[in-house]
């Protein structure tokens, strides 16, 4: 794995665990920067390149004119909200520096996302069971993007459930760890991420 590997797997951690960027934003930032750089250095083959950028073009300038017309005609109401929605949208610039990875590179550094994500799940989630479950609550009302908490059912023992708004992803790194994942502890890590996706409800 290539040092640039290493910088998107922090950039996707990044994403998973502060997808609104409420601690990380600066770091988010400098990694998104990097990544596209190398991206468009590293790209081979220059009309993939293109069409890539014809791509990100378009889904970028199409909601700035929608900004615009909407000012035109006045039906826009809340501008702030708008050029979110723009700055959200520049992400798909990583088109070009996802276009030079190795498939298999890119399949590993997701089921190693999806594996952090199952540690951290399971271990707040048996610390707000057996320890204190109002400090991780308190937690998730800081930044209620982060993270839920929710009281649900398991075999209908009801306990108090907690998940990461990006939990779902674990999906994902399950099903490569079932039919693709051939190293050590790989029992152990399937009922990580079983339960992971159990108790979490997603």
């Amino acid at each position: 794995m290539k040092l640039i590997d290493l910088v998107y797997t922090l950039f996707l951690l990044v994403l998973t665990f502060d997808p609104t960027g409420y601690y990380t934003s600066s770091l988010k930032i400098i990694l998104f920067i990097i990544l596209t750089i190398y991206g468009i250095f590293k790209s081979s083959n220059r009309k993939i390149l293109r069409i890539n950028f014809v791509i990100i073009l378009s889904m970028v300038l199409l909601p700035v004119f929608s900004v615009m017309y909407a000012d035109i005609i006045g039906t826009l109401r809340d501008l702030d909200y708008a050029l979110s929605h723009i700055m959200s949208m520049l992400f798909v610039f990583l088109f070009v520096y996802l276009n030079t990875m190795d498939l298999n590179v890119l399949l590993k550094i997701i089921w190693f996302n999806g594996l952090v994500l199952s540690i951290i799940t399971l271990i707040l989630l048996s610390f707000s069971i057996f320890i204190d479950f109002s400090a991780i609550y308190s937690l998730v009302t800081i930044n209620p993007n982060f993270m839920m908490a929710v009281d649900r059912e398991f075999l209908g023992i009801p306990i108090n459930g907690l998940y990461f708004r990006s939990g779902p992803f674990i999906m994902f790194s399950f099903v490569y760890h079932l039919y693709r994942y051939h190293g050590p502890f790989k029992l152990i890590i399937s009922i990580f991420m079983y339960l992971a996706l159990a108790f979490s409800g997603s």
